[in-house]
C-alpha cells in the first residue's frame, strides 16, 4: 500500500517536476525551475522589490510564447523554491551598525 508523501517531500517532489519542464515547447536551453531560481537571484543580488519583480514577470510572459509557463508573481515564485529549503534570515540593520561595546 503506498502512502502520499509529507508535506516537505511534495514540495520537493513538485519542484522536481518543475525542474523538468519545458520553460515553452520546444525550449531545450532553460527549464522553468533554472528560469525561476536565475530571476530570484537577480531579485535578491539587486535588492528588488516584491513589486518590481511582479511587474517583470508579467513584462516576461507578454514578450515570450503564449505558452511559456513561468507563474506570474513572486509569492509563486518563493512557493516553488520552497523545496531548496533554503533559510532566509533578515537582518536589520541597526544590529550590524551597533555591535558589541558600542551599544553602551
Amino acid at each position: 500500500m503506498e502512502e502520499e508523501p509529507n508535506p516537505q517531500a511534495q514540495q520537493l517532489y513538485d519542484m522536481i517536476d518543475t525542474g523538468n519542464e519545458q520553460l515553452w515547447p520546444g525550449c531545450v536551453n532553460v527549464t522553468k525551475l533554472s528560469a525561476l531560481a536565475r530571476l530570484f537571484y537577480v531579485k535578491s543580488k539587486h535588492h528588488i522589490s516584491e513589486c518590481c519583480y511582479d511587474g517583470f514577470m508579467l513584462f516576461i510572459k507578454e514578450v515570450l510564447p503564449n505558452k511559456i509557463t513561468l507563474v506570474n508573481n513572486f509569492n509563486l515564485t518563493k512557493q516553488l523554491m520552497r523545496g531548496l529549503d533554503r533559510h532566509v534570515e533578515k537582518i536589520n540593520c541597526w544590529d550590524m551598525i551597533y555591535w558589541g561595546d558600542d551599544l553602551e
